[in-house]
């Protein structure tokens, strides 16, 4: 993702991605969005949706790594909810959680990974890629 995108997505709620600025030993953000410009609309929405669950519930998803992997959008999180709460709501919290990510990640598979237009899963040069037509026809293939 370029620079640019990526700034839009750190944006809508940087602490979510907090851990960009640490070492790879303490997650993989700090190599950045590692997929495509035209699913920065779909981290967009997903990282609102954190934000407005930090603002209601001060429940608080940490992002440890965003990479495309055969041809969608992988998300991965830790949810910390308050720990005063019971053991159960904060196991609900990481559901609800595990919700949002599932459906942005399904969102990816019919959205072109380069320019966010409508698009379908292809293999593509030995590798599974999501692309719209016009993307296809240009030959552009994720590095």
């Amino acid at each position: 993702m370029t620079p640019r995108a990526a700034r839009r997505v750190f944006r809508v709620h940087p602490r979510t991605y907090r851990l960009a600025w640490r070492g790879p030993r303490t997650s993989a953000m700090c190599f950045g969005f590692e997929c495509g410009d035209g699913w920065a609309d779909i981290l967009a929405r997903l990282t609102f949706v954190w934000r407005v669950m930090w603002c209601v519930a001060r429940i608080d998803v940490i992002a440890t790594q965003v990479k495309e992997k055969f041809g969608t959008l992988r998300y991965y999180h830790v949810v910390d909810a308050p720990r005063a709460w019971p053991r159960f709501l904060r196991r609900w919290a990481a559901i609800v959680a595990d919700g949002f990510v599932r459906d942005a990640e399904y969102e990816s598979t019919y959205t072109c990974e380069m320019c966010g237009e409508p698009g379908r899963e292809l293999h593509c040069g030995g590798w599974w890629v999501t692309l719209c037509d016009v993307c296809v026809e240009r030959r552009v293939i994720p590095t």
